[in-house]
């Protein structure tokens, strides 16, 4: 079942009202992730089944069909987010890969699949595993996905190979590698496009601006591995001037 909530709309001892219900999504097997666009219109599952699907919702309509799906080739992915600026753009990551998807809102194209590129021959390892990923500078088609060596991988839409050519739409390259924990990264989020914070498995917390230059740390934190982090609405770095 598949349940969108209002947090908002109820009193205060209602708590949550349930104003969208999809029952038996991805054939009844259940969703492995779920994610919000940023203007909040769209809903997007990866589902559970063994050959496993990313379908996308307009949860706001009455119908109980996903509006786009697509069977994900490859291994199954554990994780999914939108670009927040842009909703027809998606990132995903399994274990040991990481996808790319493209559709077009309100067209008849289906969604596109387009598995990033990453040589070996380009970087001094492979990575173990993928954990999370997110898109930052959207305007610039970036991305990164964090891995459970503590490193952070850059995707652009520029292939090493020659960085003054724009790739084909949608599709991404990997261009820097960087070490950013000395243990797995479990989150990656932003603060207003502007910062990036990273959470570990060593329970560090580290704030950088998007040159990755190291602006606030919390290594004392003794509350165990990070697994989650949010932030006051409006808060950013002390010295900085954004409103």
């Amino acid at each position: 079942m598949l349940v969108v909530w209002d947090t908002q709309a109820g009193r205060k001892d209602e708590g949550a009202l349930p104003i969208k219900t999809v029952f038996d999504p991805h054939e009844g097997r259940g969703v492995r992730a779920a994610e919000f666009s940023g203007d909040g219109k769209w809903l997007v599952t990866l589902g559970n089944e063994e050959v496993q699907t990313l379908a996308i919702w307009d949860w706001t309509q009455e119908s109980d069909k996903p509006v786009q799906s697509i069977v994900i080739e490859g291994e199954p992915q554990t994780w999914i987010k939108f670009n927040q600026d842009d909703p027809s753009q998606l990132i995903s990551n399994g274990l040991h890969t990481v996808n790319f998807f493209s559709w077009e809102i309100g067209g008849s194209s289906s969604i596109q699949q387009l598995p990033p590129l990453l040589s070996s021959k380009d970087f001094k390892h492979t990575p173990t595993s993928f954990t999370t990923s997110i898109f930052i500078q959207t305007d610039q088609g970036q991305a990164l996905s964090a891995t459970a060596d503590g490193d952070v991988i850059m995707w652009t839409d520029r292939s090493l190979n020659n960085l003054s050519v724009t790739l084909e739409a949608g599709r991404k390259a990997a261009v820097k590698f960087m070490r950013l924990h000395n243990s797995g990264i479990n989150i990656l989020t932003t603060i207003k496009n502007k910062y990036i914070v990273t959470g570990g498995e060593d329970g560090f917390v580290k704030i950088y601006d998007l040159q990755f230059r190291l602006l606030l740390w919390f290594e004392r934190l003794r509350a165990g591995p990070i697994t989650s982090i949010s932030f006051l609405s409006g808060w950013v770095p002390d010295g900085d001037g954004a409103d």
